[in-house]
């Protein structure tokens, strides 16, 4: 089961590759932050495959090992939320010609839920389709979720009237990307489609507002305006 983790590693690496030979600078600060979530997604992708691997081979991998992987895999994705708010927040500062981070309410969700991922219990069910992992650190990556969709409601709450369509888009995208594969996974464990989830996000912010031939064609549209 793990090839699916695998082939949306591929589509993160192949979307990573046609952001860095397309043309024009990438200077902006939310591009920056696309370039960290796409190489932090593509790592967390090829953890989650192997956790698939680790999870389903109890009997021959070392529990530490196991217990030491699914850490990685979990506080990446918890870390993967964290990114995509920083992402929109710093796509809405551009708008709005100023700095709104604060990064006390914004940076504590991140580590307490890494923190209870490394100190609270983790478990493993066997199951027909895939055995899988559950307990307490698990239940850090939803309460990750559910904290950076707050922020991000509240990001829309306070600058909806002042944001242009396509930036509203590209919250959608990652509320939309999030919310039904999180709520899925509660309901079904043994799915294991976060990946899905991390793609759909990732793709969803080149195609709207990270595509640099896009964005090419806007400046020149604007230039011909002038």
């Amino acid at each position: 089961m793990y090839k699916t983790q695998l082939a949306c590693a591929v589509i993160i690496l192949f979307i990573g590759v046609l952001y860095f030979t397309s043309g024009g600078k990438k200077t902006a600060g939310s591009s920056k932050r696309f370039v960290t979530l796409l190489i932090c997604s593509f790592i967390q992708l090829i953890f989650d495959a192997t956790t698939v691997y680790t999870v389903n081979h109890l009997e021959t991998v070392p529990p530490i090992l196991n217990r030491v992987i699914h850490i990685i895999f979990i506080g990446m994705l918890e870390l993967l939320f964290y990114l995509a708010y920083r992402y929109l927040e710093a796509m809405i500062e551009e708008e709005i010609g100023k700095k709104i981070r604060r990064y006390s309410y914004t940076l504590t969700p991140l580590l307490v839920t890494i923190s209870g991922t490394v100190l609270l219990p983790l478990y493993y069910v066997e199951s027909k389709r895939s055995n899988y992992s559950y307990g307490p650190a698990v239940y850090m990556i939803y309460l990750g979720v559910a904290i950076y969709v707050f922020l991000i409601i509240r990001l829309m709450a306070q600058y909806g009237k002042i944001i242009p369509a396509k930036k509203k888009r590209v919250i959608r995208i990652a509320l939309l990307s999030e919310i039904p594969i999180t709520i899925c996974q509660i309901l079904i464990p043994d799915l294991l489609i976060t990946c899905i989830g991390i793609v759909s996000m990732n793709l969803g912010i080149y195609m709207t507002t990270e595509n640099p031939d896009t964005l090419l064609a806007e400046q020149l549209a604007k230039e011909k305006q002038r």
